[in-house]
C-alpha cells in the first residue's frame, strides 16, 4: 500500500490498488470469487478502487506541495516566501499620448481607449484631458525643385523623416522645365506639429519630375494639443512602437488625433511558475555568500540593476584583466552605490579583496558596518560608455525602400544594441546584418564600424570587461551606393 520511506512518498496506482483489494478479496472468499468488470462485485470493486486512486493522488499533490521543485501555483507562492522574494505579480503597459482637437475643442475623460489601427494593443487614459479649439500650423516657404515639366498640386503631402504627421502644399505649383519654385504648406493635423528649416524633405505624395523639398522657413506652430499618460487595459507585455497608437476607440466630439511619439514602456507578464522556481533557485544560493552565483545574484536583486558581471581572481597571481589575486571585480548598470556596497559586503567572504581599475568611472563606497560600526572601502564600477560609429552602404530599389528608410535602419541598429549588447560584449559586425536587412527594399553592401566618427574598418569592436558599446542613431550613418 502507499506509503512514506526514505526516498518520499511511495503511491499505488489504480492497478496496484486493485490488484491488492483482489487478492484480500480471495484470501477471504476463496480464489473463485467473481471480481470480473461484468461481475457486481468487480464493479462495485472498480467504484472502491477508483476512490481510493483519488485519495492516494491527492495525498502526492499535498506532498508535492511542500517540495518547490514540484510545488505549482499557490502552494510555490507560498514556500519560495522563506527564501525572501514573492511571485513578480503581472504589469500593465504605459505610455504618453498626445492629444488633438479639431477647431471645436473637447474635452477627453479618463479612461478613453486608444489604440494600434487593427484594433491590438489597447490604452486607456490616465485622467481627464481638456484640448482647447485646434488650429493647424503653417509654413511661409517651401522650396519645390523639378528636373522636368510637372504640375504639383494643392494638397501635396509634405513629411518628415520619422513620424506620421505632414504638411500639405497651399496651391498649385506648375513647372515647364526643371526649376525651383516655392509655395506655403498647411499642417495636416491640428495642434502643435513643430517644423524647424530643413525638417520637411520627405515627399509621400511622388510625382514623376518632382525630385526634392525642402521648408525654407520654419513652422508658425498650431494650437489644441493635450498631454495624457495612458494604460494598457490588459496585463502583460503589450507592445507598440512610437506612432502607432492613432485609432480612438471612442470617438469624443472635437477630439481629432491621438499618437504616441515613442515606444511604450512594456509591462511584464505575471510570473510563471518555472519562472518562479528559477529565481528561488538563484534567491538560495544567497544563504551560501562568497560564491560568485551568490554574489552576482546578490547584486542582480538589487532594485533597478539592469546589467552585471562578477569577475573573481581565485588565482595567486595577477589575471590578464589587472585584478588581483584573491580580488572581486563587480560591473553593474543601475542600483544605488549604497545597496550596492551593501550587497557586496554581505555576501563577500572576509580576506577578499575589492577592486575596481580607478578609472572615471570606478566607485569607492565607504560602508558602515552596522554591526561592528566599523567602516569599509567598497570597491565596484560602472560600465564605461564607448559610442559606436556605423556606416551602412546600401543600393536601394528605389519603388521599393521606405521614404523614412534610412530611419528604419538607424532604428532597428538602435533597438539591436539595446537588446544585445551588455556589458562587456565584443561589437561583432557580422551580426548587425541582421537588423539592417529587416528593412525592405535595398541590397546591402557592407558595415563599417569604429569608436570614432566616419569609421573605415569592417573589423569587430573589442569592448573591455568593464565597458559597454552604446548604439545611438546620432553615430549612425547610411549611405546610398
Amino acid at each position: 500500500m502507499s506509503t512514506f520511506n526514505d526516498d518520499g512518498l511511495v503511491m499505488d496506482r489504480f492497478a496496484e490498488i486493485k490488484t491488492q483489494l483482489v487478492a484480500d478479496l480471495q484470501t477471504a472468499f476463496g480464489a473463485d470469487i467473481k471480481t470480473d468488470p461484468d461481475s457486481t462485485l468487480g464493479q462495485i470493486l472498480d467504484i472502491f478502487v477508483a476512490s481510493l486512486a483519488d485519495i492516494n493522488e491527492l495525498a502526492e499533490q499535498i506532498a508535492d506541495s511542500q517540495n518547490p521543485k514540484k510545488a505549482t501555483g499557490v502552494s510555490l507562492a507560498d514556500l519560495v516566501k522563506f527564501n525572501g522574494i514573492e511571485r513578480n505579480p503581472a504589469t500593465k503597459s504605459t505610455t504618453q499620448l498626445i492629444l488633438r482637437a479639431n477647431a471645436a475643442g473637447a474635452t477627453v475623460l479618463a479612461g478613453s481607449l486608444v489604440s494600434k489601427d487593427n484594433g491590438e494593443a489597447i490604452f486607456a487614459t490616465d485622467t481627464n484631458v481638456t484640448l482647447a479649439p485646434g488650429t493647424k500650423g503653417t509654413v511661409t516657404t517651401m522650396s519645390l525643385v523639378s528636373t522636368g515639366a510637372v504640375t504639383v498640386p494643392a494638397g501635396s503631402r509634405i513629411g518628415f523623416t520619422t513620424g506620421t504627421d505632414y504638411y500639405v502644399t497651399d496651391a498649385d505649383v506648375v513647372f515647364t522645365g526643371a526649376a525651383t519654385k516655392t509655395v506655403g504648406a498647411t499642417c495636416g493635423q491640428y495642434g502643435n506639429v513643430p517644423a524647424s528649416i530643413g525638417d520637411l524633405t520627405v515627399i509621400l505624395d511622388p510625382i514623376a519630375n518632382w525630385s526634392t523639398v525642402e521648408n525654407l522657413t520654419a513652422a508658425v506652430v498650431g494650437t489644441g494639443d493635450g498631454v495624457v499618460t495612458a494604460t494598457a487595459v490588459n496585463e502583460g507585455a503589450i507592445d507598440a512602437d512610437a506612432y502607432t497608437l492613432s485609432k480612438i476607440i471612442n470617438p469624443v466630439f472635437g477630439w481629432d488625433q491621438v499618437l504616441n511619439t515613442s515606444s511604450v514602456s512594456i509591462g511584464e507578464d505575471r510570473e510563471t511558475d518555472p519562472e518562479l522556481r528559477a529565481r528561488r533557485e538563484q534567491a538560495a544560493l544567497i544563504a551560501s555568500p562568497a560564491t560568485s552565483a551568490a554574489i552576482y545574484t546578490a547584486l542582480q536583486e538589487i532594485d533597478s540593476v539592469t546589467d552585471v558581471i562578477v569577475h573573481v581572481n581565485n588565482d595567486s597571481v595577477t589575471d590578464s584583466d589587472s585584478v588581483p589575486p584573491q580580488h572581486l571585480w563587480a560591473v553593474l548598470i543601475g542600483g544605488s552605490n549604497a545597496d550596492i556596497a551593501e550587497a557586496l559586503f554581505s555576501t563577500v567572504s572576509a580576506g577578499i579583496g575589492y577592486y575596481n581599475s580607478g578609472g572615471i568611472d570606478a566607485v569607492t563606497y565607504n560602508y558602515a558596518d552596522p554591526v561592528s560600526g566599523r567602516t569599509y572601502p567598497i570597491k565596484f564600477e560602472r560600465p564605461t560608455e564607448k559610442d559606436v560609429y556605423i556606416t551602412v552602404e546600401t543600393t536601394i530599389e528605389t519603388d521599393v525602400f521606405p521614404a523614412a528608410g534610412d530611419q528604419q535602419i538607424k532604428d532597428a541598429l538602435v533597438a539591436f544594441g539595446e537588446a544585445n549588447y551588455t556589458i562587456g560584449s565584443d561589437i561583432l559586425q557580422s551580426r548587425l546584418y541582421t537588423p539592417v536587412n529587416t528593412i525592405a527594399g535595398h541590397n546591402l553592401q557592407t558595415i563599417k564600424l569604429g569608436f570614432s566618427s566616419s569609421p573605415s574598418s569592417t573589423n569587430d569592436l573589442t569592448v573591455d570587461v568593464n565597458e559597454i558599446g552604446l548604439i545611438t542613431a546620432d553615430n549612425i550613418v547610411v549611405t546610398h551606393v
